[in-house]
């Protein structure tokens, strides 16, 4: 699963028959690598997309990442493995692969030892999830998704859209 070294995507990742909903309910993408470059014009669409980098994470030059998942509806008034990568009101929040499962294992009945064994449960708060132990920078780029989950001790954003904008539940369905 983890990959020594640097890896680059630029084209798309999508699912070829858009019209076979279950394939698209449980897509995924996922990438564990040292440093991870999302760029060129390149689209990436799953249910599911998740990054974990020991290095540095770009998003940038008019990427896009968009869930399949349109809406995500949170029926609950406290959502007990609501996934936080560090300590709530951490100054100073240092990301290791350790801390990481550390806190994973905190908010989960499931006991981890492998980055990639988060996914699963990380997934089911977040549609799209991006990680680094060092940063993430995201630069002329979108990410539409019911639930987007950053975690690195920098994240800088530029000409940026998060867009989780009437994703969550519909109207009178919710728990506001």
């Amino acid at each position: 699963m983890f990959t020594k070294g640097s890896v680059a995507i630029y084209g798309n990742i999508t699912l070829a028959n858009e019209d076979n909903e279950r394939a698209l309910k449980n897509s995924k993408v996922y990438f564990e690598t040292d440093t991870l470059m999302l760029s060129g014009n390149t689209t990436i669409q799953a249910a599911s997309i998740f990054a974990y980098t020991t290095g540095q994470l770009h998003v940038q030059d008019g990427i896009t990442l968009e869930s399949y998942t349109k809406q995500s509806c949170a029926t609950l008034s406290a959502t007990p493995n609501m996934f936080s990568c560090v300590p709530m009101k951490s100054l100073r929040p240092t990301i290791t692969q350790e801390s990481f499962l550390r806190a994973y294992n905190h908010n989960h009945e499931e006991k981890v030892s492998q980055i990639y064994e988060t996914f699963a449960g990380i997934s089911e708060s977040f549609n799209v999830y991006l990680a680094s132990e060092t940063g993430i920078y995201m630069n002329d780029s979108t990410i539409h998704a019911p639930k987007i989950g950053l975690c690195a001790p920098n994240i800088d954003t530029y000409n940026t859209v998060l867009n989780a904008a009437r994703k969550g539940c519909p109207s009178g369905s919710g728990i506001g």
